[in-house]
């Protein structure tokens, strides 16, 4: 039995449907949009929900990858990936919010990915 397919229509089922539920929420609601500055390379608002719906799918991927492993040690380490995956994303969503300054947006992501490893 192939796994792969129905690893890849789950990740990419989820992956739809929280861009497209985390857009229109985001679009309606006017929150967690990017407004155009010096920096941006779009000319109106443009919803940040990018990175969660790819979070979500590939969280949801691992997850039935973890589910149908045979083998516990492997499907611990993708679980600690998914854990300091889970962790960037959380980062990444602060700095949308509050607007880190690089020095400590990389200093986050160093010190999560000294978790990992």
């Amino acid at each position: 039995m192939l796994i792969e397919p129905f690893i890849f229509a789950c990740a990419g089922a989820v992956a739809v449907a929280v861009a497209y539920g985390g857009s229109l929420f985001a679009a309606q609601a006017r929150r967690l949009l990017d407004h155009p500055n010096e920096r941006s390379s779009h000319a109106t608002a443009t919803p940040r929900i990018g990175g969660a719906a790819i979070m979500a799918g590939w969280v949801a991927g691992a997850f039935v990858i973890c589910a149908f492993a045979g083998d516990i040690d492997a499907a611990g380490k993708l679980a600690r990936l998914a854990l300091c995956g889970m962790l960037a994303f959380a980062l990444g969503y602060a700095d949308d919010r509050m607007s880190f300054s690089p020095v400590w947006k990389l200093s986050g992501q160093v010190v999560i990915a000294a978790l990992f490893v």
